[in-house]
């Protein structure tokens, strides 16, 4: 994909120098109203990204994904929730090249917003995803459930809000890894919601994308306290 940063003079006022070696940033920039609501790791990227700009001394530059998560320390989940953020806080565009993803709903497209020059696109989820991730769960998850789960409304709401921030590779990841916890109680709490929902304002799809296992030998670790399985009482 590719990213424009939005008033590039503004971080970089040398017009006559192509490839610059820093980068100006405001005594304020921890007060800045446009990074107001960021987290610390979405501030970060946001820095991440002026600094790749200057390097390559171009407001306009490809950002590989894998590459910017290496080096930010940031995760790829992490990394495309902030470009969401930084699109609609109106401080980059982002142009995709139809193979590469962001979750948004607001990407490049044909259709300009003719006040800012910024694109917008409304994504549709059809049935054929909400069904893939619920019937994914019934098949990993066959030994809680004998029965399946049906398919509601709150689960179809469930699995449209998860695929704004995860690709649907992330989903079935963290339902596998779910299905293989070794809880004893697990049966009394298997839910989509405790897959792949937030209980609790715990995130239980980002920890079951990163819980303990290991793909090596597929066996359990026990992840770290907050990590845990939700306990009776929580659900």
């Amino acid at each position: 994909m590719k990213i424009k940063i939005l008033n590039w003079e503004k971080y970089n006022p040398r017009k006559d120098i192509k490839k610059i070696t820093w980068l100006r940033l405001e005594s304020d920039v921890a007060f800045s109203q446009s990074l107001f609501n960021l987290s610390v790791e979405e501030k970060w990227f946001w820095i991440f990204l002026l600094s790749m700009s200057a390097k390559k001394g171009l407001s306009c530059f490809k950002l590989d994904i894998s590459y910017a998560e290496f080096h930010s320390g940031v995760k790829k989940s992490q990394i495309l929730v902030a470009l969401k953020k930084f699109h609609e806080k109106q401080l980059v565009t982002i142009d995709t090249n139809g193979s590469e993803r962001i979750r948004t709903e607001t990407c490049s497209t044909n259709e300009t917003n003719g006040t800012n020059g910024t694109h917008k696109r409304t994504r549709t989820y059809g049935k054929e995803q909400e069904k893939e991730i619920m019937d994914y769960f019934n098949t990993t998850c066959k030994k809680y459930v004998p029965r399946g789960l049906k398919l509601t409304q709150s689960r179809k709401e469930l699995i449209k809000k998860r695929l704004k921030e995860f690709s649907l590779e992330e989903i079935k990841t963290a339902i596998t890894n779910f299905s293989k916890d070794t809880w004893e109680d697990r049966k009394k709490y298997c839910d989509l919601v405790y897959a792949i929902g937030t209980k609790n304002k715990i995130d239980n799809l980002d920890k079951w994308l990163n819980s303990g296992f290991s793909n090596s030998e597929n066996k359990y670790v026990r992840p770290p306290k907050e990590f845990a399985p939700i306990v009776p009482g929580d659900k």
